[in-house]
């Protein structure tokens, strides 16, 4: 059974969220970056990395992903 929320729901919802961001820099390398629900930046990754999967692993190890309202919006 799929959960259907109002148009209204999903955007409070994203407003408060925390959102991880993952881009490649000039470098072309993988980086990372927790903005708040106000779209502040509030965390980054200081290195770059050569692969995503080493990517996500790193912004796991910082900031565990384990409460539901945090939404990844991979940008490449």
């Amino acid at each position: 059974m799929a959960l259907i929320l109002s148009r209204e729901t999903k955007e409070k919802t994203l407003k408060r969220a925390q959102i991880f961001e993952i881009y490649r820099d000039r470098k072309r390398q993988y980086r990372w970056r927790l903005r708040a629900g106000n779209g502040k930046i509030i965390a980054t990754c200081h290195e770059g990395y050569v692969q995503l999967r080493r990517c996500v692993e790193g912004m796991q190890m910082a900031c565990p992903l384990n409460k539901r309202e945090r939404v990844v919006r991979v940008m490449l």
